[in-house]
């Protein structure tokens, strides 16, 4: 496999006030804006949501990647599978 190149695309998605949003719709939307840079880059892809305070009091990143296109590193042929993804790594309300 060759190395992971430097030609990537960032999106990101600050939400201030999260009682103004569906948090669970954050995951989907950054997908979806990465769907539109992947010519930047085919070769993996990811998303990071920062969780403020988790169900322990804790703060902390929930993470989803892996090398591959975006359809396949968010299984979004498979609507279960996309939709477990996207729950584990939304925000907290």
């Amino acid at each position: 496999m060759d190395d992971i190149g430097e030609e990537c695309g960032v999106v990101a998605i600050y939400a201030k006030d999260s009682g103004r949003i569906n948090l669970e719709e954050v995951p989907r939307n950054l997908v979806d804006m990465l769907s539109t840079l992947q010519h930047r880059g085919q070769q993996s892809a990811g998303i990071c949501i920062y969780t403020p305070l988790d169900d322990y009091g804790r703060k902390g990143l929930n993470v989803h990647k892996d090398v591959g296109l975006i359809s396949k590193v968010f299984k979004l042929h498979h609507n279960k599978r996309s939709g477990e993804i996207f729950q584990r790594c939304k925000g907290i309300d």
